[in-house]
């Protein structure tokens, strides 16, 4: 019986990895609530045991939920180091959700002595701008729901209703630079129910298309960084469209990443993402105080 529960825990286990590594559609209400593949994990293990069973075997099991805490991300950040302060040869992105265009909000992300801000959900033109300039990015540029700010001039800006784009020149190097807020996202809870994973499969497959096009419109090509709300806790939805390209948090991410919402936050679906030529040294996320985000902080060397 014993054999049986362990073969059984085993199996589970590999098909939650083989999911967590691959994230096809149809998983996407998974993925939306990545802890979900912790806590099988987490509990299997202890069902195996027995009260005469080795501490060996209690090291094994320990081992497993160490094994699931790694493969959700979230959890096993906690271990790394808490973050820095900025290194004098890097540069800085900050990016943040506004909570509905609060410039409040805004001038906590000018704060973070960023040379690249990027906002979603901005409110007025006229207010965003003012309180940028105040705080020393003067350059801008501005769509409907989201902007970038930077402390250097600007060229070829292009926006849409969920991007805005334009170019920059850091370290004698052209670099393209999105701030986006990609459409709400699905948000159910009856995973029982097989219309709630059809959901989540249809909201992946539109969301990866959009994005694509996204790239194209924006001009995302070359040296690029791409920022924003995505929406979306699924990294495969950018990784298909630029496989070469790393996101800030997956690759040098300190301390808990969650930053939906700012009181609670289990979701990560805040992301800057790079191309190859950018080359990440640290990244964080910071709670904030006047928005419903936490605000995502990236260092990086050209």
């Amino acid at each position: 019986m014993e054999k049986a529960r362990l073969v059984a825990f085993g199996v589970i286990a590999s098909l939650l990895l083989a999911l967590y590594l691959t994230r096809p559609d149809w998983a996407q209400a998974a993925h939306w609530w990545p802890m979900l593949f912790c806590t099988p994990l987490v509990v299997l293990p202890f069902l195996t045991l027995r009260p005469k069973q080795t501490w060996s075997q209690f090291l094994g099991a320990m081992l497993a939920w160490c094994l699931a805490l790694h493969v959700v991300r979230e959890p096993s950040a906690l271990v790394l180091l808490l973050p820095n302060q900025k290194e004098g040869d890097t540069l800085r992105v900050v990016s943040l959700n506004c909570a509905g265009g609060t410039t409040e909000a805004a001038a906590e992300a000018f704060a973070q002595d960023a040379d690249v801000v990027l906002l979603q959900e901005v409110g007025s033109r006229t207010d965003f701008v003012h309180a940028a300039e105040k705080s020393g990015y003067p350059y801008v540029s501005y769509s409907v729901d989201d902007a970038v700010f930077t402390r250097h001039p600007l060229t070829n800006p292009s926006k849409a209703t969920d991007y805005a784009a334009a170019t920059i020149e850091l370290d004698g190097k052209r670099v393209r630079l999105v701030a986006l807020r990609l459409l709400p996202p699905v948000f159910r809870l009856d995973l029982w129910s097989p219309d709630c994973w059809r959901n989540y499969a249809e909201d992946a497959a539109q969301r990866r298309k959009r994005l694509s096009e996204l790239f194209t419109e924006a001009g995302a090509s070359g040296i690029c960084i791409v920022g924003g709300d995505f929406n979306a806790t699924n990294p495969r939805l950018v990784s298909d469209n630029r496989p070469d390209w790393s996101e800030a948090g997956r690759s040098v991410g300190r301390g808990w990443r969650g930053t939906g919402t700012n009181d609670f936050p289990f979701v990560w679906v805040d992301q800057i993402w790079g191309s190859p030529e950018i080359r990440w040294s640290q990244a964080y996320v910071r709670k904030t105080r006047n928005s419903d985000h936490r605000m995502v902080v990236g260092d990086f060397r050209l």
